[in-house]
């Protein structure tokens, strides 16, 4: 099953900002009815 959800604006920022884009895994945790989304990136500094 594939499940799209929107994001508020200044977390998609932040996401976008850490070249976040694909969630490497998702948990859905029922007694608390949150899910979680681990990801993967890699940071650069300037001029690196």
């Amino acid at each position: 099953m594939d499940i799209t959800v929107d994001l508020p604006a200044e977390v998609a920022e932040q996401a976008e900002r850490m070249g976040i884009c694909e969630f490497d895994q998702c948990t859905f945790d029922e007694a608390t009815r949150r899910m979680t989304a681990s990801v993967t990136t890699v940071f650069y500094r300037k001029g690196a």
